[in-house]
């Protein structure tokens, strides 16, 4: 074999040894992919735990302001039915002072 046969047959043994140091090297890089890939999936999940845990502490605002709602109503009609009740209870004694019953101010019955 001539010294350009001995160059070229290194020159292949170099590139078979480069190919496989390569594909070695590459399926090094395959699994640092996979636990990229891994690592992006559970970065989505966690995202998308907190999107699901904004809504569900949206919706969870919402229903309670809807029941704090539903209580100051009530409380607003018991305060107007109040007032309504202390409008006839005035109303009830000015016609009885107008119209000249005993027990007014001052009037002590013995």
């Amino acid at each position: 074999m001539s010294l350009w046969g001995v160059f070229l047959q290194w020159r292949s043994d170099a590139r078979a040894f480069a190919a496989a140091a390569s594909v070695a090297w590459e399926a090094d890089l395959w699994g640092r992919l996979r636990r990229e890939n891994e690592a992006a999936r559970a970065q989505y999940l966690a995202t998308e735990q907190a999107r699901r845990a904004i809504v569900l502490s949206l919706v969870s605002d919402v229903a309670q302001a809807y029941f704090e709602l539903l209580d100051l109503d009530l409380q607003l009609d018991i305060a107007r039915q109040t007032t309504e009740s202390f409008s006839q209870t005035v109303s009830l004694f000015t016609h009885r002072l107008e119209g000249g019953s005993r027990f007014q101010a001052g009037y002590i019955p013995r």
